[in-house]
């Protein structure tokens, strides 16, 4: 955070380009650090809001954890899916409540 600081203190008292970029690079990666901890964060959630036995879910948290990118990635495209199961998913129609009394 320090060098951040410095960075910062750097580009208001030099204008250079040279600087201009590292400040541009800095709130980039910063922006990216952000993003993935959402995605880890997020994806740790959703495993164990999930409704799998708690085996599949430590097995997935695992994985996440010791593979942080390609864990959240498979999670998100595999995992989830068939944590869901057949016939969970929101692309199921809903049957229609038909009412007894108009029948």
């Amino acid at each position: 955070m320090l060098n951040a600081q410095l960075v910062l203190a750097q580009a208001a008292a030099d204008n250079s380009p040279d600087t201009i970029w590292r400040v541009l690079i800095l709130i980039g990666l910063g922006l990216a650090a952000l993003g993935f901890l959402a995605l880890f964060v997020g994806a740790l959630v959703s495993i164990f809001r999930s409704a799998t036995d708690s085996a599949t879910k430590a097995v997935w948290a695992l994985i996440v954890v010791m593979a942080p990118v390609l864990g959240c990635l498979l999670w998100f495209v595999f995992g989830r899916s068939s944590a869901r199961g057949p016939g969970n998913g929101a692309d199921q129609q809903q049957p229609i409540e038909h009412d007894p009394a108009t029948a």
